[in-house]
């Protein structure tokens, strides 16, 4: 084993918990002590300023501002041509498009 590779695996072994929390998050596994305020967690500061209760908040209210501007959009879209027309411009099209025009 050289220098390299037992230092990753010193790395690894330190970082082993914090690292196996994140692989097991990535996989869909929630870990509770994340998200409950406990004296030794290390989220513990995050958890418990977004527990914290905002007054604030209570004051916003809610303008329908944005869903008026996606339904203008969205009916403009639909309302929009949506045919698709191809031009050739290689001599073969040219041609095709004279013996078009002749039958005519």
């Amino acid at each position: 084993m050289d220098w390299l590779e037992w230092n990753g695996l010193k790395q690894i072994r330190r970082n082993a918990k914090r690292l196996m929390k994140n692989y097991k998050l990535a996989k869909g596994q929630i870990d509770k002590t994340d998200y409950i305020v406990e004296q030794d967690n290390e989220m513990r500061d995050l958890v418990e300023t977004l527990v914290q209760e905002d007054m604030t908040a209570l004051e916003l209210k809610f303008y329908p501002i944005v869903p008026n501007i996606i339904n203008v959009l969205v009916a403009e879209f639909a309302k929009r041509n949506s045919k698709v027309s191809f031009r050739g411009v290689d001599e073969y099209s040219y041609n095709e498009q004279l013996e078009q025009k002749e039958l005519l």
